[in-house]
């Protein structure tokens, strides 16, 4: 449960003031806040265990459709 997918906030920017960083929990898909001095790193794609692989493929899905929806 320690395997996030970053997708917004001021926390993802490189030497950006802010540190919130908006992500999903890949093993549960929870949407999540997190200060950007909490996180360790960045995981290779090539390095994910094939759980967090199948994880990150619904959560881009379920972002895509949510954002299908918001454009209508």
């Amino acid at each position: 449960n320690q395997l996030y997918y970053a997708v917004s906030g001021n926390g993802t920017k490189i030497n950006s003031m802010g540190n919130a960083v908006f992500c999903y929990n890949l093993a549960t898909k929870e949407h999540t806040r997190w200060e950007r001095y909490d996180l360790l790193g960045v995981l290779k794609k090539d390095e994910m265990p094939e759980w967090a692989k199948e994880g990150l493929a619904e959560i881009k899905k379920m972002i895509a459709d949510k954002s299908r929806e918001e454009a209508r």
